[in-house]
């Protein structure tokens, strides 16, 4: 996974090309993504800087996500 995102890291910067990922992986999120957008349902609950969300999650799947997050490292 980490080869992928080192890829897609790549050609996102050397192309400037626009990159939509679909994940429940919020670390591959944080680190490929400026801004996101979250889902529950097929309904977005909230969107904005990837950075703002993950540190002050306003809806209730976000914030189950992070969760989640937490549990999985143990954090």
């Amino acid at each position: 996974a980490a080869g992928i995102i080192k890829l897609l890291a790549k050609i996102n910067r050397e192309r400037g090309m626009a990159i939509l990922l679909i994940s429940h992986n919020l670390h591959v999120i944080s680190a490929l993504c400026k801004r996101v957008l979250v889902m529950d349902e097929g309904k977005i609950t909230e969107e904005g800087l990837t950075k703002e969300i993950m540190e002050h999650p306003a809806s209730d799947a976000a914030k189950r996500l992070l969760e989640a997050e937490r549990k999985l490292h143990g954090m």
